[in-house]
């Protein structure tokens, strides 16, 4: 962004639309998830008998609704060619969707501090900049009759405060550092919003990973035009402790068009998503279906879509 005071609104934007499911009041307003667990981190892979423990539901009706299939061309630096999410560079078609998560349980869910935790949860994620938590969604598109149609895939996660079940506004996330400059101080507690390097999600917030996210979908690519179910889980290894692990999963229906009934990447219900151009001085962003072209006078740090933080600034 050309001024900080867009860049901020874009940000806001980034982290500020989240999807909730409607009706949603299942934590109280605090942080505390319930007393005397209040800014206790707990080991995520456990759960005490008796004790506060998350509950992870997946949010079927948002899955729902946010399908949008997209035809779109990905250039062969694409980080998702190797993250094995697109398998080919070129002219793609793509299975978008949002994945949406709410902890209902008893506790909150800490993940502590990825660049200090053990590797076998979490790594690196060169495109977008932080770590993410190991395969926290499967997705599938399958036939009718239960068999594959597309290839899927694990999606890793940072799992994060989105939105807040009754609505109230969010508080804001600890100050992150713009790539290349020093890390900033670590202040982050307990009480505070999680966020990809403190990720987490407390009792009673969503994490929602967007249709708009880079790798939130299914390359279908050659899929033929047909009625279909896409299959997504979170938590499919039960990596992280949970009160009960049957409302992890949703099956929805999925009628793939000919790809001339193809929509854009950026409906009207969509958060802004920024793509860079090769050799990073312009960037294509879109906001509730308005695509427009900027000019990226730093240049940009990565030159594939975005849609966690502005990185090309």
């Amino acid at each position: 962004m050309a001024n900080s005071i867009v860049y901020a609104l874009a940000w806001a934007t980034l982290f500020g639309c989240a999807v909730a499911e409607p009706g949603d009041n299942s934590g109280d307003d605090s942080w505390s998830g319930g007393g005397k667990e209040d800014g206790v981190i707990r080991p995520f892979d456990r759960c005490d008998a008796g004790g506060p423990c998350p509950d992870l539901r997946l949010n079927a009706s948002v899955l729902q609704s946010s399908i949008v299939i997209e035809s779109r061309m990905v250039p062969s630096y694409s980080c998702s060619l190797n993250e094995g999410t697109i398998l080919a560079p070129g002219l793609r078609r793509l299975l978008r969707f949002t994945t949406s998560t709410t902890n209902i349980g008893t506790g909150n869910l800490f993940l502590g501090n990825p660049e200090t935790g053990d590797p076998k949860y979490f790594e690196y994620a060169e495109c977008h900049g932080h770590y993410h938590f190991k395969g926290y969604a499967d997705y599938k598109l399958k036939n009718l009759d239960g068999t594959e149609a597309a290839i899927g895939h694990k999606e890793s996660f940072c799992i994060e405060d989105n939105a807040q079940g009754n609505g109230k506004p969010l508080p804001p996330r600890p100050t992150e550092p713009l790539e290349g400059q020093p890390a900033l101080p670590d202040t982050w507690t307990p009480a505070q919003r999680t966020y990809c390097h403190h990720p987490g999600l407390h009792r009673g917030w969503t994490d929602a990973y967007y249709s708009t996210t880079e790798g939130n979908w299914i390359d279908i690519t050659d899929v033929p035009p047909g009625d279909y179910t896409l299959s997504v889980s979170v938590n499919p290894e039960k990596m992280i402790a949970e009160l009960n692990y049957d409302n992890n999963s949703a099956d929805v229906a999925v009628h793939v068009p000919a790809s001339s009934a193809d929509g854009a990447v950026c409906p009207a219900s969509s958060d802004a998503i920024f793509r860079c151009t090769a050799d990073g001085t312009h960037r294509t962003k879109c906001f509730k279906g308005v695509t427009t072209t900027e000019v990226c006078p730093k240049g940009c740090g990565q030159p594939q879509e975005i849609a966690h933080f502005a990185r090309c600034l």
